[in-house]
């Protein structure tokens, strides 16, 4: 059965969420992808980005790389003037989620059906980081419903 939140649009699952009732134990997880889509979560639900998290997209640590996914991170934190809660989404790619907890990447996505994922979780662990078998669900900003979505629901 279905989140309540979980609205299904064709093929793509979009999360649905009550504004009113975000909070730190329930934030509204975003995968955003460049600057834009920083900029336009400040355009339009500038009062509601303390309780988001974002998420970078499918294996992003790949052909973002860590470096620019913490980079992100930092204007986002510039732009939003929030320290953002993220997640860095590295496939089956133990050196890059390596390489991702040794910069201080706090939360990090990795294929549990990996022969690393254990060594990660016990390395994680150890730097108070988070090795997530999965990807949440989460509002898709290269969606151009889930942006006008998002301008309903806010605005």
């Amino acid at each position: 059965m279905p989140d309540q939140r979980t609205t299904y649009t064709g093929k793509k699952n979009i999360l649905v969420n009550n504004f009113r009732d975000l909070s730190e134990t329930n934030p509204l997880v975003i995968t955003v992808y460049n600057l834009t889509d920083i900029t336009f979560l400040k355009q339009n639900i500038a009062k509601q980005t303390k309780y988001l998290q974002f998420l970078s997209s499918l294996n992003a640590a790949a052909y973002l790389g860590v470096r620019g996914w913490l980079a992100l991170m930092k204007l986002t934190q510039k732009v939003l003037r929030i320290v953002p809660d993220h997640m860095l989404d590295c496939g089956c790619n133990g050196g890059l989620a390596m390489a991702a907890l040794r910069l201080g990447q706090k939360k990090i996505i990795f294929d549990s059906t990996s022969p690393q994922f254990k060594t990660l979780v016990y390395r994680a662990t150890d730097l108070n980081s988070q090795i997530l078998p999965s990807r949440p669900k989460s509002l898709d900003l290269a969606c151009p419903k889930t942006r006008q979505l998002l301008k309903r629901n806010v605005s």
